[in-house]
């Protein structure tokens, strides 16, 4: 007679068998709970913010300060423009290294807060505490690609 057991002793097989299905049934209920409890992502806040070309200077005599508030899930930098000469634009976010954290194409502009705006979305997760320099480029209608302005900005620790 063959046995499906591994061992001789039914006591010592039987809890090995009840220990698998235990653990198997527990790991799978942990799967399908997290796996309900999963959520789309959104942009969650946004924290909306116009810089000026150049190094502008802000109260403080310094390049334009902010803090990212917790919970931030998009940091908006609108930025101004002088005149609205391009049909689109692209924008690259780079650390005070030089070290591009993001790029945007085809961004358009819109009116905000009284100025000629390009809003470059940034996922707040990419920004910590330091400084940054914001490219735009203008995109002309045959694809050429211009450079219009730089934009400075610090984050500071919260």
């Amino acid at each position: 007679m063959v046995s499906f057991l591994p061992f001789k002793n039914p006591i010592v097989s039987y809890s090995l068998l009840a220990a698998v299905v235990l653990i198997v049934s527990g790991v799978t209920g942990v799967v399908f709970k997290n796996l309900r409890n999963v959520s789309p992502r959104g942009p969650g806040n946004v924290m909306a913010v116009v810089l000026m070309p150049g190094l502008t200077r802000d109260n403080s005599g310094g390049i334009k300060k902010i803090t990212v508030p917790p919970g931030t899930g998009t940091l908006r930098l609108r930025l101004a423009l002088a005149t609205d000469e391009y049909p689109r634009y692209s924008a690259q976010a780079q650390t005070s290294e030089g070290r591009t954290i993001h790029s945007a194409n085809a961004l358009k502009t819109e009116i905000a807060d009284g100025h000629r705006v390009v809003n470059l979305d940034l996922p707040a997760e990419l920004v910590s505490v330091g400084d940054y320099k914001i490219k735009l480029n203008g995109i002309g209608a045959n694809g050429s690609i211009e450079p219009i302005a730089s934009y400075y900005v610090r984050v500071s620790p919260r």
